[in-house]
């Protein structure tokens, strides 16, 4: 069970996470407004040929479909009360960075919300490669929409948040009733 001070220390590492959210929300919009306005400046943007650009485009409709699944494992072991390596050496810096002032499940939590934020921006960062290399800005559109798509689907929660909490003060109470005994 979770104490009322543990409640507010979590509400308000989420509100921070909620800021950090919010800027990489806005992110795809920069990139739309960046290709917006330079597309009728650049005009001599056809490199590679007629293959280039549709297996370009193929490929990396893969990989943002492939790094929306691995967000979401990530995020489900990690709310499983698993977490990988990655994301704990990711808590590990948070911790040095922040001191006392994260609680150690908000600590996991930005971990994990800072793997899966920089995975869905960089689907919009597809989109920016494929207008550079001669696509259409209809292209960039939608690699950035559905980057902004994937960010709000991996905003942070409070329900996730506590149930990471609960997580690990059941994994403490396990450690020490093994060690009681």
């Amino acid at each position: 069970m979770l104490r009322q001070q543990d409640l507010e220390q979590l509400q308000s590492n989420l509100a921070s996470q909620k800021t950090l959210w919010t800027m990489m929300l806005l992110a795809p919009f920069i990139y739309l407004a960046i290709g917006y306005f330079l597309g009728p400046v650049w005009q001599d943007r056809s490199w590679g040929g007629e293959w280039l650009l549709p297996a370009m485009r193929l490929s990396l409709v893969v990989l943002a479909l492939a790094n929306v699944l691995v967000c979401r494992y990530v995020r489900a072991r990690v709310l499983r009360g698993h977490p990988g390596r990655l994301v704990k050496r990711i808590c590990a810096k948070l911790e040095k960075s922040a001191g006392d002032t994260l609680h150690p499940a908000a600590c996991l939590y930005q971990a994990v919300l800072v793997f899966c934020l920089g995975l869905a921006e960089s689907i919009a960062l597809f989109g920016v490669a494929l207008f550079v290399f001669g696509d259409s800005l209809v292209y960039l559109f939608l690699f950035a929409n559905f980057s902004a798509v994937v960010i709000i689907y991996f905003r942070p929660r409070m329900v996730d948040l506590i149930s990471i909490a609960a997580h690990l003060d059941a994994g403490k109470t396990k450690y020490n009733d093994e060690h009681v005994e």
